[in-house]
């Protein structure tokens, strides 16, 4: 189980099915108080950015319709449930979309979709809900003009990311740094030939 959103909340709930979670599937049913499973993704959007933005959209129809919560069955074979996992139950750092949603949003792996039929009526639960730092990022933006006058107005962005995941537990010789050939630095100094080459 993989907790993405939401505050901690607990007790015993009823279960309501509501398929993939699109507007049609949550029509018509009453969810007050209870908690909306779904399938994670969508027919054919079941791609990771996929997974998150319709993730954030059944979050938003589940609150409208009065759900204490919004559980998503991961039955994803073509994602290794040990990779999301491994990816997300670790402290992540992402860009700042807003305030956090406060309905609790979770994954349960259900690849061989047990999660079904009669056993959807009922579960009690407890969840210790997601903690969201704010943190103070800096970035590096620059803009070199085109010399056509046409397409001057039209844009190619080139971008690296600056960071990596810096200092560790120390291993057995007691580096606690994270080396890498390709990482840190090395996406920074393409992207500054690349400006050089174009100036």
């Amino acid at each position: 189980m993989l907790v993405l959103d939401g505050k901690s909340f607990s007790g015993t709930f009823e279960l309501v099915e509501v398929g993939f979670g699109t507007d049609e599937d949550f029509a018509g049913k009453d969810l007050a108080g209870k908690i909306a499973i779904t399938n994670a993704g969508a027919p054919g959007k079941l791609s990771p950015n996929q997974l998150f933005a319709e993730g954030r959209s059944k979050t938003l129809r589940a609150k409208e319709a009065g759900a204490v919560a919004l559980i998503e069955r991961f039955n994803v074979p073509a994602i290794p449930w040990q990779l999301v996992s491994g990816f997300l139950n670790r402290p992540q750092m992402s860009v700042d979309q807003g305030s956090a949603s406060e309905l609790p949003y979770v994954w349960i792996e259900d690849l061989k979709n047990k999660m079904t039929g009669e056993k959807l009526s009922a579960a009690t639960i407890k969840v210790e809900g997601k903690v969201n730092t704010p943190v103070e990022g800096k970035n590096v933006v620059a803009w070199i003009e085109g010399t056509d006058p046409k397409l001057k107005n039209e844009y190619i962005m080139l971008s690296a990311h600056y960071d990596h995941v810096g200092v560790g537990t120390p291993d057995a010789a007691g580096d606690s740094i994270y080396n890498g050939a390709r990482d840190n630095a090395v996406g920074t100094v393409a992207v500054m030939n690349a400006a050089k080459f174009f100036c």
